[in-house]
């Protein structure tokens, strides 16, 4: 789960944080890489707007 805890990365990095990990993934359960790429992608949006909007109390 530490993938996904974008506090500690860079924001110019955000984009490539993780990809060579999820080629790893994608090689070891034979994947398609492209497709796991793109939802990496999509997670890592959600992740940075969450990150990004207030808190609701």
């Amino acid at each position: 789960m530490a993938a996904l805890d974008l506090t500690h990365v860079p924001q110019g990095q955000i984009p490539m944080h993780g990809e060579e990990e999820i080629l790893k993934l994608a090689g070891h359960f034979q994947l398609p890489e492209e497709e796991l790429l793109a939802e990496w992608a999509d997670l890592k949006l959600k992740f940075v707007a969450e990150k990004k909007s207030p808190k609701s109390s």
